[in-house]
Order: structure tokens, then C-alpha cells, then sequence
């Protein structure tokens, strides 16, 4: 009977230990082995675990053997994972996803075709940013980090070498340009004799910890006020304020515009009063981002692109309201009268500040097209498709011509490319 007991309570033992949860670590990688970003890991019922970091990270909390993760990456197949009692042990493993691709339809960029900026194929292109000065590259070569100064003729004017932690550009409201680690923040000045150029320099260096701080909700601003936002209602209501003197000469903060959807901020009430409902996975995915309506300067005065409401606010240099404009674009009356957003909006506008310009992007499998947008009336024209390049990175405007990076395909390293697009 003892021995009987004993067995039993062994057994239970097994299986209480077999369904401990634990927390693991994983790693995303691609099929070069490379660390692999935005991958979003879910339940097998849709419930969001995490997205990777920029070193392909993510930690999966209170996990068990034999659960069920799914793998989804918007350039890479979908995969599905079942946790294993060796992954519980190691409280570790690694997940490759593979590149998907697509055949895609030749099509030109109105009269030209996108060519490699920075010719120099032993050089990965990690970040890039562009002012006035010109186009600053951070540079991954074999041996070695570096940080260039090229011109608009892509001559090179400056490099200074890097530690490989800095991984990313930051530009502020005020054009200056910033190069960002995980644990510090440089701004980027220049160094002059006289009125000569002779290079740059990294100066001001903070922790990133206090330069988030400082530019996390500043969004825009001209010679006057400055524009800060603030996202509510997990992230359906949006504020913008502007920050300036008034006629007292004192700091005064007023409400430029608030923005709130208000489906999305019904359903974010249903959810807390009667819970998931079924539909956790949807619900999730609808909150992962906030709203997109997005502020510009142009020219010292500020544009507000109210997507919700289907204007464009138009202010001039002290946050004074000069004129409303339609939004249409993006959005279309569906067969059954529901207005739907267009297939392919990508919540994206881009500025040409030195052309004064907008522009729309949208994304369809894969394709980026561009397509400028006439302020006055809220609509857009075909500009340029780019359906040679699936799924390019960074797409920048400045001077009439769009940049962006793309891996190509022999050494999977991303170079900067440009084209004309007016």
C-alpha cells in the first residue's frame, strides 16, 4: 500500500512539474542568421506575447510545454511553434523565419529607375538622415562602424568611426540630427573655420533615458511655438498643444487640436466593461498602435492631418488657425455604403520640406507607391511605384527625389538608393 501511495504521489509530482509555467527567452532570426525585428509572437488564440527587438529579442512570460506560438513577420512566411520540454529546461531557444517572395509586374518610376546612391558594396547601410548639410549614413563595414557625411553628389565630407551600438538616426523639430545607442544620444554638430567646413563632430551626449524624455511628445515646431502631443484611451485620442508666449510675455500651453476616433474609443469601452468577449486576438491587434494624424512644419507654419475627421488644419507660425482643407484619399464608400479606408493606405505622409511638398505612401504585397497629395483639396495623383524593390526601407523626400534602403540580393546587405520622382 505504502509503495502504492508512493508511485502515485510521484506521478502527480511528474505532472505538476510537466505543467510548471516558466518565462523563456527567444531569439528571431532570418535565414542569414541576422536578428530579426517586429516579429510578432501570439497565443494559438491570438493573443499577442510580444514583438522581437532590434537584436531579435523577446522574452515569453509564463509559458509550458506543448503551447502553441505563432511567428508573423510582414516580409517573412508565417511559422508555428510548439513549445518543447527542452525549451522549458533551457528556458531558451532560437525560431528562423524565410523571406517571403513575390512575382511581381515590371513597372518604371515615371521616367526613371531607382539606382544605388552610395555605391560601395562592402558597406551595409543601418540608418540614414538627411538636413540641409546633407546625408548622414551610419556604415557597417567587416572591421568597423562609422558615421558619414556625404553631399547631395554623395562626395564624402566627414566619417567618424563608431562604436557598433549606435544603430539609429533621431532628426528633432528643429533639423538638428542625432545619433542614438541603447543606453546614449549624441547630436551631431559641425566643426567650421570661418565660414569653411572642415567636418563634424558628436557633442552633447546624454543618456537615452533623458533624451527620450526630452523629445518623446515634441512633434513640431516654427519660430514661434512649439507643438506636443499626447496620446489617450490607449492610444484612440490624440491632443496636440502649443507651447509659447503670450501676449504677457509669459510660457502659456493651449489645446491645438484634440483627435479622437470614436469607434475605436467605443470598443476600448466595451472591453473594459464586458471583457474580451471571444475576440481578444482582434481586439489586441487593434490597439497595438495609436492613431495616425500626423503634424507638420512647412515653410515656419504648422499642417494637422486629421484622418478621423477628414481634414487638414492649416496654422500659421503662432498656432493661429488659417484655413480648414478636405481629407478624401483615404478613404472610399464600400457596395454596402460603410466607409472603408483604401486598400493599400499605409498611414504614412512624408514631406519634402525643401519643395514643400506631401506625399502619400501605400503598400500592396509587398509594393510601395507613392503618391503626392494636393493639400487644397485632400486628394492624391500617381507619383511613383516602386515594383521592382519589395518591401524598401526608410523612404525618405527631399529635393524631388525619393531615397530609401533595400538589401540586394547577393550580399543581403541594404544600400541607399535614389530616384527622381518630379
Amino acid at each position: 500500500m505504502k509503495k502504492l501511495l508512493l508511485i502515485i504521489i510521484l506521478l502527480n509530482c511528474c505532472v505538476a512539474f510537466s505543467q510548471k509555467t516558466v518565462d523563456v527567452e527567444i531569439k528571431l532570426v532570418n535565414d542569414n542568421d541576422e536578428p530579426l525585428q517586429n516579429v510578432s509572437v501570439r497565443t494559438d488564440d491570438g493573443y499577442l506575447m510580444g514583438v522581437s527587438d532590434w537584436r531579435g529579442e523577446l522574452k515569453l512570460r509564463s509559458v509550458k510545454t506543448g503551447d502553441v506560438m505563432n511567428f508573423s513577420h510582414v516580409a517573412y512566411h508565417e511559422m508555428e511553434y510548439k513549445i518543447t520540454e527542452e525549451d522549458i529546461k533551457d528556458k531558451y531557444f532560437t525560431i528562423k523565419m524565410y523571406m517571403k517572395f513575390y512575382e511581381l509586374p515590371e513597372v518604371t518610376v515615371v521616367e526613371n529607375v531607382p539606382h544605388v546612391a552610395y555605391d560601395n558594396k562592402v558597406v551595409s547601410i543601418a540608418d540614414y538622415e538627411m538636413n540641409e548639410q546633407g546625408i548622414y549614413l551610419l556604415a557597417h563595414r567587416m572591421r568597423n562602424y562609422s558615421l558619414l557625411h556625404l553631399s547631395y553628389d554623395f562626395d564624402t565630407l566627414a566619417e567618424i568611426e563608431l562604436p557598433r551600438k549606435f544603430d539609429r538616426f533621431y532628426k528633432d523639430v528643429y533639423d538638428q540630427i542625432h545619433v542614438l545607442s541603447q543606453d546614449s544620444a549624441y547630436w551631431v554638430g559641425t566643426m567650421k573655420r570661418g565660414d569653411e567646413y572642415v567636418g563634424m563632430v558628436l557633442t552633447m551626449g546624454i543618456r537615452i533615458e533623458q533624451f527620450d524624455y526630452i523629445h518623446a511628445h515634441v512633434s513640431a515646431a516654427t519660430d514661434q511655438v512649439i507643438i506636443t502631443h499626447l496620446y489617450t484611451n490607449r492610444g484612440q485620442e490624440l491632443y496636440y498643444f502649443d507651447i509659447g508666449e503670450n501676449e504677457e510675455k509669459k510660457i502659456d500651453t493651449t489645446v491645438l487640436e484634440h483627435i479622437r476616433w470614436e469607434e475605436g474609443c467605443m470598443l476600448m469601452e466595451n472591453v473594459r466593461k464586458f471583457g474580451p468577449m471571444g475576440w481578444r486576438g482582434e481586439a489586441q491587434a487593434l490597439f497595438e498602435k495609436p492613431i495616425y494624424d500626423p503634424v507638420f512644419n512647412m515653410n515656419n507654419e504648422i499642417f494637422v492631418f486629421n484622418f478621423e475627421d477628414n481634414i487638414i488644419n492649416h496654422y500659421d507660425n503662432r498656432a493661429e488657425k488659417l484655413n480648414t482643407f478636405p481629407l478624401t484619399f483615404h478613404k472610399h464608400n464600400s457596395w454596402n455604403n460603410k466607409v472603408r479606408l483604401v486598400e493599400g493606405w499605409n498611414k504614412k505622409v512624408l514631406m519634402d520640406e525643401h519643395n514643400s511638398s506631401f506625399y502619400a505612401v501605400f503598400l500592396n504585397q509587398g509594393v510601395t507607391t507613392l503618391k503626392k497629395i494636393d493639400v487644397a483639396h485632400g486628394t492624391v495623383s500617381n507619383l511613383a511605384v516602386f515594383g521592382g524593390f519589395p518591401f524598401i526601407e526608410n523612404l525618405k523626400i527631399y529635393n524631388g527625389k525619393a531615397y530609401f534602403l533595400y538589401a540586394n540580393d547577393y550580399t543581403n546587405n541594404k544600400r541607399l538608393y535614389e530616384v527622381a520622382i518630379e
